[in-house]
């Protein structure tokens, strides 16, 4: 084994890594958690309600972020945490269908003009 082998065998993982993807927060509807600009983690292996927490769901022709709640019956209630007032219940099934993934992380962007996390250049 050589030296470079020996290197890449010590700093792979040993079980296999978990599949994040990033998602851009388009707006402030989840202030103050997440703001306009900031990133999110999510895992794309946990496409399902897991339990109450923030997911990436398909909305609207794109995707958003949203704060999901088990309420009972099999129902889950999805929430914009700056409008609390207007929850929308899906069934389970529903919700499932439209959920790529359960938020892991964030990134907070303080200054998006000196970072390019989507590709699009950066600015300065």
């Amino acid at each position: 084994m050589s030296a470079l082998q020996a290197v890449i065998s010590f700093v792979r993982p040993r079980r296999p890594i978990s599949p994040l993807c990033l998602h851009r927060v388009d707006g402030m509807a989840m202030y103050p958690e997440f703001r306009q600009g900031d990133a999110v983690l999510y895992r794309s292996d946990l496409d399902r309600f897991q339990y109450d927490a923030c997911y990436v769901v398909n909305h609207a022709g794109g995707s958003a972020v949203y704060r999901a709640q088990a309420v009972g019956g099999g129902m889950i209630q999805m929430m914009l945490d700056k409008y609390p007032g207007s929850p929308q219940r899906v069934t389970s099934d529903v919700f499932n269908d439209i959920c790529l993934g359960l938020i892991v992380g964030k990134l907070n962007v303080l200054d998006d003009r000196y970072i390019d996390l989507w590709g699009t250049g950066a600015r300065q």
